[in-house]
């Protein structure tokens, strides 16, 4: 199956984090969900690259505590070049900031 996404595009997805880590235990529900974001965000666009989530990204899910996660955030994907070895793609996601989640759906910004 293609990817859905191409070299330099970026896309700004709204992930729903109580959904992925409904059946992580409470005492590592953060850590929990870090680690199944990276392969929701792997499996949504159909690749098989490392994912590397942005501080501030990490920050905000850790926000609350180890066991109070954020119920939804946006994030932005971009496919990139990895810096340290050129012949592998990464997939680069950053937190967006949004007000409400309420009509928000994939944008493609290129």
């Amino acid at each position: 199956m293609p990817s859905k996404i191409v070299e330099g595009q970026t896309v700004e997805i709204t992930v729903n984090l109580r959904r992925i880590a409904f059946s992580v235990p409470w005492t590592r529900k953060a850590p929990g969900a870090i680690r199944r974001l990276k392969k929701e965000i792997q499996k949504y666009f159909g690749e098989k690259t490392g994912v590397v989530v942005t501080k501030e990204l990490n920050n905000f899910v850790f926000l609350n505590g180890n066991k109070n996660i954020p119920a939804k955030i946006r994030v932005r994907v971009t496919k990139k070049t990895c810096e340290k070895d050129a012949e592998k793609q990464i997939l680069h996601t950053e937190l967006v900031i949004v007000g409400s989640f309420k009509g928000l759906k994939e944008i493609v910004i290129d």
